[in-house]
């Protein structure tokens, strides 16, 4: 399986999860990274889809609202 590799943005902060599966997109393993504290704010991990990055191969993007602000993550197909 591949390895994904998961960057999240918010406020600032920067925080980092690699799980191998199927598919980046139906685990929310990247909800692990998270402090519990924004994890909570985070109300369903799997609403909206995650896009892929247009001109980008393997490369996949979701933007949620967490704790009043934009929560990015990022994910990146990191090996086969």
């Amino acid at each position: 399986m591949p390895l994904y590799t998961y960057v999240i943005a918010h406020k600032g902060n920067t925080f980092i999860a690699q799980t191998r599966r199927s598919n980046p997109k139906g685990f929310p393993d990247w909800m692990e990274a998270l402090p519990p504290s924004l994890r909570r704010q985070v109300a369903d991990p799997y609403h909206g889809a995650f896009k892929a990055v247009p001109n980008r191969q393997n490369v996949w993007q979701h933007r949620f609202t967490a704790d009043g602000s934009e929560l990015s993550v990022t994910v990146v197909q990191t090996d086969e």
